[in-house]
């Protein structure tokens, strides 16, 4: 948002109904962690707007448990399977409604959504 006089960061976000974020999530072994962190960025931004309808963009180019080596070796649909069971059955119901949409995005470049059905 560009400054205006008179114009801040309350003034902007008040009126919006729904803000969307990314996060970068990296660094994982398993694909276990990956799950948990993960499940983790989709808590912590539900927190960050604790107002707001958020759909909920992470990025998962950068962990190890995806790689054999140099080659890619994963399997989206089980992982994304498993982030939306977590999602279903550990989030507080209170926030289920406020997440509008979770993606994943891998290092193929494939970017998987979520289906909010799944946890509402």
């Amino acid at each position: 948002m560009p400054g205006r006089p008179g114009r801040g960061r309350v003034a902007f976000y008040n009126p919006c109904t729904e803000v969307a974020d990314t996060l970068k999530v990296g660094g994982t072994k398993t694909i276990a962690d990956l799950v948990n962190r993960l499940y983790s960025g989709i808590t912590g931004k539900l927190g960050t707007y604790p107002t707001k309808h958020v759909p909920v963009f992470l990025d998962a180019c950068d962990n190890p448990c995806l790689y054999d080596g140099a080659a890619l070796n994963l399997n989206r649909a089980s992982l994304c399977a498993s982030l939306t069971a977590k999602t279903a059955q550990e989030l507080n119901p209170e926030l289920k409604p406020r997440l509008v949409s979770v993606f994943v995005l891998f290092p193929d470049w494939h970017l998987e959504q979520l289906s909010a059905h799944s946890w509402r």
